[in-house]
């Protein structure tokens, strides 16, 4: 699937804190932290407006920061993704909180 995408578009794809190629060691980890990083990432690329793809867990990142930078995501894209997590149901605090923070 990332081949496609990369065939009819430019597209940008980077490892989340502590995964993949990433440093390992890093001192914090958390939905907030993983935010910063992506909204740190468009920045330093200096997109203004582009489609944003969500994939598992990485699918909450994309919303929280769809919900934060409306003006910048042109499309939306959550593959693999789920609306609740393990450990239970979040309440509508919890959500607004996520995006607010």
């Amino acid at each position: 699937m990332l081949h496609a995408l990369a065939k009819c578009s430019r597209f940008i794809r980077y490892d989340g804190r502590g995964v993949g190629l990433s440093d390992r060691d890093v001192p914090e980890v958390s939905f907030l932290t993983f935010q910063h990083d992506l909204e740190a990432i468009v920045d330093s690329l200096q997109l203004e407006r582009f489609a944003l793809l969500g994939t598992s867990q990485g699918a909450a990142i994309a919303i929280a920061y769809a919900a934060r930078h409306p003006h910048r995501v042109s499309r939306l894209i959550l593959h693999g993704s789920y609306a609740l997590a393990a450990t239970g149901a979040a309440t509508p605090g919890d959500v607004e909180g996520a995006i607010h923070e």
